[in-house]
């Protein structure tokens, strides 16, 4: 499996074990850059990622530092309803699914996120599939997608529980 780094200002992380690098070479991420599917930006503390009611089409991957997931209700009560580490993802269901956000996420510290538009990957896919001359079905892709982003969203969070990432820092 080719491996996947990304430089921080606190070293190397190698994300081999994410989904969405899976198989992908640096070249490749590079080129993912380039399209403009994936971008990177710097969130002080309390700063708003996503707030409530936004459409979002990027898919949240925290580099350093953590987001809490929120909720407030009409009674102005906030719940903090997950803390995403280094390594986790977030806005994946809301990212596929093109529905407005149910939750604010806020930087709990100072925090990297690496941002990959599902939308522009899905273009890109369009104008391959077009360019092919093959149909695309983006439902379709948009579901397998999801599956499996879910699927290993799930064991990233377990391996990352049970110390077992392979988060090199």
């Amino acid at each position: 499996m080719n491996s996947v780094v990304i430089a921080t200002k606190r070293g190397i992380m190698d994300f081999q074990f994410l989904p969405v690098f899976q198989g992908l070479t640096e070249q490749e991420l590079h080129d993912l850059e380039q399209i403009g599917a994936i971008r990177r930006q710097k969130f002080n503390k309390h700063m708003t990622v996503f707030h409530v009611g936004d459409l979002v089409h990027e898919i949240g991957i925290v580099l350093e530092g953590s987001v809490l997931i929120e909720n407030n209700d009409l009674w102005g009560n906030k719940s903090i309803l997950s803390r995403v580490e280094k390594g986790q993802v977030f806005a994946e269901s809301y990212a596929f699914h093109e529905v407005p956000l149910m939750v604010d996420a806020i930087a709990d510290e100072d925090s990297l996120i690496l941002f990959l538009d599902v939308q522009r990957l899905m273009e890109e896919q369009k104008e391959i599939a077009k360019a092919n001359g093959s149909e695309f079905n983006e439902e379709e892709a948009r579901l397998k997608a999801r599956e499996k982003m879910m699927l290993h969203a799930a064991k990233t969070d377990l391996a990352i529980r049970t110390g077992k990432a392979t988060v090199k820092l």
